[in-house]
């Protein structure tokens, strides 16, 4: 056997065992969230899914979009409905850069001291601000200011009139999956 072959299935076993622990967190907190109904059976079946996704596409960026796909959506309905973004969620996004990419840091301190002194004057909240400088880790300056144009816009044109804040990561969300897939 592959040695990497060994890897990735250590990976996807890792990966499955934080997408049941995040559907166990957020069926405990959120009462709400959409799969507090589910059956525990129907959950283990989404991850066994998930797995066999993985086992077919043996490339380490499918099994990035898909980890990044998950998550975005989990912190994109979690912000929506709560106004807050898991942890866990950046986390596991924050690991999956790690395996799977170079990684620049100097983009990524640039982001979080600014994000830092925005979300003091409360201009964006600073889970959003560890959002962004999470994939600031894989994207260069060109690509991050793409990503702040494109957020920004989906947020002018798409935001509810009625509510005061912006729940912002739903929109970086969306500019974040564009820009993965000009990546690959």
């Amino acid at each position: 056997m592959n040695i990497n072959f060994i890897f990735l299935i250590f990976i996807i076993l890792l990966a499955s065992k934080f997408t049941s622990l995040l559907f166990q967190y957020y069926i405990q907190n959120y009462h709400n969230f959409p799969f507090y109904y589910m059956k525990i059976d129907i959950k283990k079946d989404i991850t066994m899914e998930i797995i066999i996704f993985f086992i077919i596409y043996l490339n380490y960026q499918n099994i990035f979009m898909l980890v990044n796909i998950l998550c975005l959506l989990i912190i994109s309905i979690t912000d929506i409905r709560y106004g807050e973004i898991s942890d866990l969620s950046l986390l596991i996004i924050l690991i999956s850069i790690c395996l799977s990419h170079h990684i620049n840091i100097y983009p990524a301190i640039l982001c979080l001291l600014i994000g830092i002194f925005m979300s003091l004057f409360k201009l964006i909240g600073f889970g959003d601000v560890k959002l962004i400088a999470i994939y600031a880790l894989i994207l260069d300056y060109y690509q991050l200011l793409i990503l702040l144009f494109l957020s920004s816009l989906f947020a002018i044109v798409y935001h509810n009139k009625k509510e005061q804040t912006i729940k912002f990561a739903p929109y970086l969300s969306i500019a974040i999956y564009l820009i993965l897939l000009n990546l690959k």
